[in-house]
């Protein structure tokens, strides 16, 4: 299984996660920090073979993620809305997103 986490810094704290018992077998990394008060959402892809295009989903959406942009630049959150309706059908030629 692999685990990738994007975050920021914000709400770090100085202790760390506890060790899951046969989850992660590698003791000699440390484990990562805390975080207080922050979301977390997992996204999954390709679960069964043959799901090619969860892989390209996955690395649409990690992409964006990993883009630099101001958390508060409207123009990106735009973008978001934009991309969530047209996956969601909800473009079409008479009402454009």
């Amino acid at each position: 299984m692999e685990l990738l986490t994007i975050t920021s810094q914000e709400g770090r704290l100085s202790e760390r996660e506890e060790r899951i018992p046969d989850l992660f077998p590698e003791t000699s990394k440390e484990r990562p920090h805390k975080f207080s008060d922050k979301d977390c959402v997992f996204v999954t892809a390709r679960v069964h073979p043959g799901e090619t295009q969860g892989s390209h989903m996955l690395n649409g959406l990690l992409a964006f993620l990993m883009k630099e942009y101001d958390i508060l630049d409207e123009n990106r959150i735009e973008e978001m809305r934009w991309h969530s309706r047209r996956g969601a059908g909800l473009c079409s030629k008479s009402s454009p997103c």
